[in-house]
């Protein structure tokens, strides 16, 4: 434990004599080791304090309450931001200038008074500074409220416009298109441009771009669980028992799954992702499974399941109550980030909107959203956003209530119609069976055509077989001749009830 006798010991002899003066305790100008002693023995004294205390401004009381009521320890970075610098001086410069009669702000004010110290904190391995209450003073101080926080809630969107939750189908949709297309990756590990474009369209992607956005998510979070595999030659296989444990989770356990993969996976990396900016200058590294559980833990805190909350307003809780959720350790100069549209360097707490407002902003309407943890909608110049019930769940460290089951639709013409929430293996198999024509909000549309059935047949899949999935997945008496009849482009509904 850091002492304050240590403390005093670091300062220079003017820095204590203004401290002695501030306290009204006399100490020998001459002597630096009998100045610390006397101060060390007359400081933590009930009326000293208080008497030290009451010479404060109110605004200094408030933030050394609010220290206090956080447990008697605050960043240093977050909190010079929010209530300003102390001025760099040698001994020669305190003599002559007295800084300590005239505090340029509440951070001067309570250093040069000794109510809170510099010290070093490793925070998750990583060191940190930070301003500490010194322990000798803390039993005659007022204790401050207990650091609590709760987001004020917004008004609910006119309409709900999220988009239901697809992501486990797109997964299982993903390893279908792995397994039928036998694909190969270019030299440096990406698709190759006609199996890009495909899949793309297939997710409903707005890019093609496998190493961002949803499209890249997906693929993150497929290799991530180990479900894919890449030989040395670039062919991308599926790994067999990962794949078969993945098709019997039902779409509330995979939405769990997804999530966790999510939250430790090092290989997305949240910050690098975020739209606008650029992270690929210099040597620096952030960490973002630390970043996700300090992000999480604060928005969990204060916020409640099923209300609506501004993420504008959200941003700026943060950049005061948690501004350090990404760099614990306060460093915001040796990163190199980049505006993507200007070029511009964006170091310095200055820029902390464009950094970390930016990256609060991506959690919520990208992975958080794509997850079906949180449904966000557009509205203005802002987004609102809420917790989902099973989003709730997940984060609470419960088990997620089953989506409501639903057959597939399948119509005359052999169109089928797969639910978003199906079972992983209901979707794999359709996908095996049938042609993927398009996706819309109640799920995805396939076709059963002879192409499909014959590249069934030589993959091991009869049409008895199929005639029997289904007869199972539809609920409908499926006849073989009405399949054979629709899948040459004909119609018999007739022959299916």
């Amino acid at each position: 434990m850091y002492t304050l006798k240590q403390w005093l010991n670091s300062q220079p002899q003017p820095f204590l004599e203004g401290l002695a003066e501030l306290w009204g305790i006399e100490i020998p100008a001459a002597s630096h080791r009998k100045s610390v002693d006397i101060l060390v023995k007359a400081m933590p004294n009930r009326e000293q304090v208080a008497c030290a205390l009451n010479g404060c401004s109110q605004a200094a009381r408030d933030a050394l309450a609010e220290i206090m009521g956080g447990g008697g320890m605050a960043s240093r970075s977050a909190f010079v931001f929010r209530y300003g610098k102390i001025r760099p001086m040698g001994p020669g410069a305190l003599m002559r200038e007295k800084p300590w009669r005239s505090p340029m702000n509440v951070t001067e004010e309570l250093w040069f008074r000794g109510f809170i110290i510099e010290a070093t904190k490793f925070v998750e391995g990583e060191a940190a500074e930070v301003f500490l209450v010194p322990h000798e003073l803390r039993p005659w101080l007022p204790m401050g409220e207990p650091a609590g926080f709760f987001m004020s809630e917004a008004e609910p969107p006119d309409k709900n416009l999220a988009s239901p939750w697809t992501l486990s189908a797109d997964m299982t949709l993903m390893l279908a298109f792995v397994y039928l297309r036998r694909m190969h990756l270019r030299w440096d590990g990406r698709w190759r441009s006609s199996n890009r474009l495909e899949m793309a369209s297939m997710l409903g992607a707005a890019d093609a771009d496998d190493a961002s956005g949803r499209f890249g998510f997906l693929w993150m979070l497929a290799q991530e669980q180990g479900l894919v595999v890449v030989d040395p030659v670039g062919m991308v296989l599926l790994h067999k028992d990962k794949l078969l444990k993945w098709l019997d989770l039902a779409a509330a356990k995979s939405q769990k799954v997804l999530w966790q993969a999510w939250l430790g996976s090092k290989r997305w990396n949240d910050l690098c992702q975020v739209p606008g900016l650029d992270c690929t200058g210099g040597s620096w590294e952030n960490d973002p499974v630390g970043t996700r559980r300090r992000f999480l833990s604060a928005l969990v805190r204060w916020t409640r399941p099923g209300a609506w909350y501004s993420i504008d307003r959200l941003v700026a809780a943060f950049g005061e109550h948690e501004p350090d959720f990404q760099r614990p350790n306060g460093d915001y100069r040796s990163w190199s980030l980049r505006s993507r549209a200007t070029g511009e360097l964006l170091t310095g707490r200055e820029h902390w909107r464009d950094v970390e407002g930016m990256l609060i902003h991506f959690f919520l309407i990208g992975p958080m959203s794509w997850l079906g943890a949180v449904e966000a909608v557009e509205r203005g110049d802002d987004w609102v956003f809420r917790w989902t019930e099973r989003g709730d769940a997940i984060v609470s460290g419960e088990e997620p209530l089953d989506y409501p089951g639903e057959r597939v639709k399948l119509d005359s013409k052999g169109g089928l119609l797969v639910p978003w929430v199906s079972p992983n293996r209901t979707v794999f198999r359709v996908a095996r069976i049938a042609e993927w024509t398009s996706r819309s909000g109640d799920g995805l549309r396939f076709q059963v055509t002879i192409d499909s059935l014959t590249h069934a047949r030589a993959r091991g899949v009869s049409l008895d077989m199929v005639v029997s999935f289904l007869r199972d997945a539809s609920g409908r008496d499926v006849a073989k001749d009405w399949l054979i009849s629709v899948a040459n482009g004909g119609e018999a509904s007739e022959n299916m009830h």
